[in-house]
């Protein structure tokens, strides 16, 4: 690309999903850092299809306003080719042919096979890309009764995120630890938080190339992945700190897990960093043999022996990539340090004290503490 396509199409704009179509074809939906004097916010479905604008072009962008957080673009692949875009709540686009109907509020939408399938808190659709309409996949009884029931005052499950292995072998995922999968054209239903994490939250779900499904969890000591399949699971991986969430996506022989700080891959039962990669990419998208990636300001494809630089603003005029020069401000710098200090034995021992002291305090002095942290770091900021 050229670096005027990106101060007209990105610029003032950060990335917030991607979706590959082809090695020469693929897509970035990327959301106007502020609103405009209207109160409108701005979006841009980013096409990446050099061979399609020319040689003096390789970006093209369609725009919309006041999409509902968090949309999702996805590829459809019969009868033809072309990207669906949808939000959470009613907007749905499908490539040129414009807004569609759409199925109830989005929480997922996932290309299976050559054809898009949209999640909601109750209900998972297969799009019908002939007659442009989404068609209910039945689901396991309890989800339509728990649905139904209009004593319940709160909801029993509440349907997060999806994956197969065929279309005739899907596993849902509930925000609680429950899962729905499917086995010999049956549903069952089976409950992680039983396991001795009755505190589990899920997001995150996969069906690995290997037979097995990954799981993403989270409680009150930390992340960690879950192995399994039907009523069988184990956790595999775990750390002592909170993440926020963590997308998955099966790849060749492997599962790439990735959000803000994490570009790994899971083979053989292993956690383990992926060499190579231009960037730790927080959306991740997979088409045959190729892996797209992408942050905030950028995008990459690997096709399974190199990376391509497809969308960022180091790119010159000319088309040339210039990979930026780390640089570490003196704010950073210090940081550094202070990691360097935490990591170290007198770090632990100093923490541990610490930590000590925090639980010792009552309430007032921990407000005290508080305000003159507060106090501390603004103070800072006005100095600086």
């Amino acid at each position: 690309m050229k670096r005027s396509e990106w101060d007209e199409f990105l610029d003032g704009f950060y990335i917030v999903d991607c979706a590959v179509r082809k090695n020469d074809i693929a897509y970035v939906l990327a959301v106007s850092e502020k609103e405009d004097d209207d109160g409108n916010t701005a979006w841009h479905i980013i096409s990446w299809a050099p061979h399609l604008f020319g040689t003096d072009k390789y970006l093209g962008r369609y725009g919309v306003h006041n999409l509902r957080s968090i949309a999702r673009i996805a590829v459809e692949f019969t009868p033809e080719e072309r990207y669906i875009l949808c939000d959470t709540w009613e907007y749905c686009r499908v490539g040129k042919k414009g807004r569609v109907e759409q199925p109830g509020l989005m929480e997922q939408m996932r290309t299976i096979g050559d054809h898009v399938y949209l999640l909601n808190s109750f209900s998972l659709s297969k799009r019908n890309g002939h007659t442009n309409e989404w068609k209910a996949v039945p689901l396991h009884p309890a989800i339509l009764e728990d649905y139904n029931d209009e004593t319940t005052k709160k909801r029993r499950y509440l349907l997060i995120d999806f994956d197969a292995f065929s279309t005739n072998e899907f596993y849902l995922l509930d925000w609680k630890g429950k899962v729905f999968y499917q086995e010999n054209n049956e549903w069952h239903l089976v409950d992680l938080t039983a396991m001795g994490y009755p505190e589990l939250l899920t997001d995150g779900i996969c069906c690995g190339p290997d037979g097995w499904v990954y799981i993403f969890g989270k409680d009150e000591n930390g992340g960690k992945i879950f192995q399994g399949k039907g009523d069988r699971w184990k956790v595999i991986w775990e750390v002592s700190f909170e993440i926020y969430h963590i997308d998955m996506v099966a790849y060749q022989d492997h599962v790439i897990i990735t959000n803000n700080f994490l570009f790994s891959k899971i083979k053989d039962g292993v956690v383990e960093h992926i060499e190579g990669a231009p960037f730790s990419g927080k959306f991740v998208s997979v088409r045959g043999n190729l892996l797209m990636i992408a942050d905030s300001d950028e995008a990459a494809i690997f096709d399974g022996k190199e990376w391509k630089m497809i969308i960022s603003p180091h790119f010159d005029e000319e088309g040339n990539y210039h990979r930026p020069r780390l640089s570490f401000s003196q704010d950073e710098v210090a940081l550094l340090d202070q990691v360097d200090y935490a990591l170290s034995e007198e770090g632990q021992e100093a923490l541990a004290e610490t930590k000590m002291l925090i639980d010792s305090m009552d309430e007032e002095s921990l407000n005290d503490l508080r305000k003159n942290m507060y106090e501390a770091v603004k103070k800072h900021k006005n100095k600086g």
